[in-house]
């Protein structure tokens, strides 16, 4: 299967056989269309437009959180709602399937997820009340493990 490898092949010690070397760094490379074309073709979607340091074209949701937890510890979820005209929606979290309480804070929402139990959840978050749009639905998982 072939890579893509942005580590200079002189400072590379394995073989070079399946890989195609780019001269770009880290974040050029969202903007390469020889990179961008392999990524596709392991299904994975185009980066939205605000990572590709393009104008947004429609809203979306932001979330600042940790794809993993400590399990039984209380954690903050931050949300953010990027649009093209300044919009006040409505913001409501789940986790499996349970409301979690949302406020307001300056430019973003905090949610206050209680503690999990260890295991893989579901995490929902809805922005509702965007004008022309209805509402944005994020559907992702955290996972929670053990801790000290």
């Amino acid at each position: 299967m072939p890579k893509i490898s942005a580590i200079p092949s002189w400072l590379e010690t394995r073989g070079h056989g399946s890989r195609r070397r780019i001269a770009d760094k880290h974040g050029e490379l969202v903007n390469n269309l020889t990179a961008l074309d392999q990524v596709m073709s392991y299904g994975l979607g185009e980066l939205p437009t605000s990572a590709r340091g393009q104008e947004a074209s429609g809203a979306y949701l932001l979330l600042d959180n940790d794809d993993v937890v400590i399990a039984d510890r209380r954690w903050e979820l931050g949300i953010r709602v990027e649009a093209p005209v300044a919009v006040e929606p409505t913001v409501v979290v789940y986790v499996d399937a349970q409301p979690v309480p949302v406020i307001r804070r300056e430019d973003r929402w905090l949610a206050q997820v209680p503690g999990l139990s260890q295991g893989l959840h579901q995490l929902r978050v809805v922005a509702a009340g965007l004008p022309g749009l209805g509402e944005l639905v994020l559907n992702t998982q955290i996972g929670a493990v053990a801790g000290n």
